[in-house]
């Protein structure tokens, strides 16, 4: 499903996902299993993953675990063996950014180009940076 007003450019796919009005995925993006709020841009190459990495039991048992995120240190089950990312209104995504199943993205935040961003709860109104550096606060 998607909003007014979006963009969805050249080579970018779409699966079983909700885009809310506003969001621009100019090119060459993946959003998967993934809810996308106001407002948010997607910048060239950036990736949001919906399965995670499978090991070799599930693989010969043609299985996918469910995907389960970390949230005040404990594990909560989604019950979904493929979600992508849920993201909040007005976010900014680099380019070649890759979040990983399960990202949940507060508002504001804006996420630097070539990041992954791990599967849990990242709060608003942050830089999410590459791993060399620290997450830090946008304020306004």
């Amino acid at each position: 499903m998607v909003g007014n007003n979006c963009v969805i450019g050249h080579c970018t796919e779409i699966k079983n996902s909700i885009l809310m009005n506003h969001v621009e995925a100019g090119h060459f993006n993946y959003i998967g299993d993934s809810i996308l709020g106001s407002f948010v841009n997607m910048g060239a190459g950036s990736r949001l993953a919906n399965v995670q990495f499978r090991g070799l039991k599930e693989k010969m048992d043609d299985t996918i675990n469910d995907i389960k995120i970390p949230i005040e240190n404990k594990l909560i089950s989604t019950g979904f063996s493929k979600l992508g990312s849920i993201i909040g209104d007005n976010v900014e995504i680099g380019c070649n950014a890759v979040l990983s199943p399960g990202a949940l993205i507060g508002k504001d935040n804006w996420i630097y180009p070539n990041c992954t961003v791990s599967k849990g709860f990242h709060p608003p109104g942050h830089f999410i940076t590459p791993s060399e550096h620290k997450s830090k606060s946008r304020k306004k």
